[in-house]
């Protein structure tokens, strides 16, 4: 009788095993762990911007159309976010990202909850998944281009919380959340040479320029990449790249009468500026450099250089060329800062080739004696930077920064010191604390003319100086403008040491015009009073205008807080 036992063969593939669940758990932990910290709290950092993106669901599942009538008073001018087209208000920006925060709506919807008045946050959680999935497929990209698992692990950790993924595109349903999406989505497929893989590429890359339409530069590059290296599923790369182009060209067809638009109003005239002057703005200026609010991408500048050594994958080329077409179009930009927004909004897209590029030359550099101190510090610095955007943001900064851009370059007054100075306060929504204040400080101005009653938002305003949080250091002076359909306007400033000033200088703003023209006439509309300072202590001192026109009717700018010797 044979009694010797059946041996099982030895697993040959349990190390595999093990190496790909663990691989699987970090995944896990790659979209949780970003999504509860962008979640956490409720903080949503929209704008303007995202105002379609937040309403589209609503307007979706209550009228069953994409145009934003419900949302507006008929007669009144439209805010820049919207265009009227043959009588229908639509979307001054892509579509893409309100319907991608269809879903949440749905889904909220059905458990009976009110959505327009819980939109910012539902449009949280679409940013955060949408980022979330992002710093996903940025960890497996890495493992597919070579770095190690613990080389992986830090490239993602970097890529969420040493930019403005996490204090922006997380933070807000901007364009930028989608995009990151699909390129990273992309940059996922295109890792591997295998047919289906560059196939579905071509559908991430054509939603990526669909969602917004400066990726294009980068979608150019890596197409160009797909077609000299990856040329097995060539063809239904661009099939699947024609389904997003035909969808859009239905919804511009049905809404703006022509297929071939983007439907986001750009004109070549937004792009003459000085290309030294917005190319040094995007990197180093203080208060939006690339470099500044994400210091350890300074290691990509010799990482591009390396990029192009003989041997060096091809890809890394290709990206390092994509980041130059896109840094040559948004340093022609007349608006280069990118408006109201925290750090480089506008080339957040570029974060996750950069991250890329750097990850690839990983090994050279840490064969270098304090390369890695270096980045270890830089690193630091920029999640440092990161959480006063996620946390403190805003600081008062972009108070009128469209008009004031020389404050770009301003040290004393650089967002991120006075976002410090916020958190050093204890926060509040002018970056200072009543409760516990450092130094003298007045009281908010009571009101004058202003009542509940009487007050009008009709009312066309802005005050311009002084700015939130400034420090005034001779004479205070207070400058605006303000307007009526109904006739003059009545100024009075208001301080909060209780003394009120009526005697305010009238002049011409000809150039409010030119950015409001539904002003009318700008005669006369300006308003500036020069305040001499009583010297004495520096004390935290407050400010408000109030406007009033010839029916009685009363609007409040302000309290504005700041710190003077008045």
């Amino acid at each position: 009788m044979d009694d010797r036992r059946e041996v099982a063969p030895p697993d040959t593939h349990s190390g595999e095993g093990v190496k790909r669940r663990r691989v699987a758990l970090v995944s896990l932990a790659a979209f949780f762990v970003p999504f509860v910290v962008l979640i956490a709290g409720g903080r949503y950092l929209g704008s303007g911007d995202t105002v379609p993106a937040e309403l589209l669901p609503i307007s979706v599942l209550g009228d069953g159309d994409l145009a934003f009538d419900e949302f507006v008073q008929p007669g009144l001018p439209l805010p820049y976010w919207y265009q009227r087209v043959e009588g229908r208000v639509l979307s001054s920006y892509p579509i893409l990202p309100g319907l991608l925060n269809l879903p949440v709506y749905a889904v909220a919807r059905v458990f009976g909850v009110l959505l327009y008045p819980e939109r910012f946050f539902l449009s949280l959680l679409t940013s955060a998944w949408l980022v979330a999935f992002s710093v996903v497929f940025m960890h497996r990209c890495l493992l597919r281009l070579g770095s190690s698992e613990g080389e992986a692990a830090l490239f993602t950790c970097s890529y969420f919380f040493g930019t403005t993924v996490w204090s922006v595109a997380g933070k807000g349903l901007f364009q930028h959340g989608p995009s990151l999406f699909f390129l990273t989505l992309a940059l996922f497929l295109l890792a591997r040479d295998r047919p289906r893989s560059t196939a579905l590429a071509g559908f991430a890359i054509a939603m990526a320029v669909l969602n917004r339409p400066s990726n294009l530069l980068i979608a150019l590059a890596l197409t160009v990449f797909a077609v000299g290296y990856r040329r097995r599923g060539l063809a239904r790369y661009f099939a699947l790249a024609a389904i997003p182009a035909t969808l859009h060209m239905l919804y511009a067809w049905t809404y703006f009468g022509t297929p071939l638009t983007s439907s986001q109003p750009i004109t070549i005239g937004q792009f003459n500026g000085s290309w030294t002057e917005g190319l040094a703005g995007l990197l180093l200026s203080p208060s939006r450099g690339f470099f500044i609010f994400s210091p350890f991408l300074l290691f990509c500048i010799p990482a591009a250089v390396m990029a192009f050594r003989i041997g060096e994958p091809p890809l890394s080329r290709y990206l390092v060329v994509a980041v130059m077409f896109e840094l040559a179009l948004y340093s022609r930009w007349n608006n280069w800062w990118g408006g109201h927004t925290f750090g480089y909004r506008i080339l957040i897209e570029l974060v996750p080739l950069l991250v890329l590029i750097l990850a690839r030359q990983w090994k050279r550099f840490a064969a270098v004696r304090g390369a890695m101190p270096a980045f270890g510090t830089l690193l630091s610095l920029s999640i440092a930077v990161q959480a006063l955007g996620a946390w403190v943001f805003p600081s008062g900064f972009n108070t009128n920064i469209d008009r004031e851009p020389w404050r770009l370059w301003s040290l004393p007054e650089a967002e991120l010191v006075l976002d410090v100075r916020k958190l050093a306060r204890g926060g509040g929504p002018t970056g200072l604390s009543d409760s516990a204040p450092v130094m003298p400080h007045d009281a908010d101005p009571m009101p004058a003319w202003w009542s509940a009653e009487a007050d009008d938002d009709s009312i066309l305003c802005h005050l311009d100086r002084p700015r939130v949080g400034a420090f005034v250091r001779k004479e205070l002076i207070v400058t605006g403008w303000a307007a009526s359909g109904d006739g003059p306007v009545d100024v009075q400033v208001l301080l909060g040491s209780g003394e009120v000033i009526s005697a305010v200088t009238r002049h011409d703003r000809l150039d409010v015009c030119g950015v409001f023209p539904q002003v009318g006439d700008c005669r006369r509309i300006g308003f500036a009073v020069t305040i001499p300072s009583k010297g004495g202590r520096l004390r935290e001192s407050a400010v408000s205008v109030e406007l009033r026109n010839v029916q009685g009717h009363v609007r409040r700018l302000g309290p504005v807080r700041f710190y003077w010797r008045g």
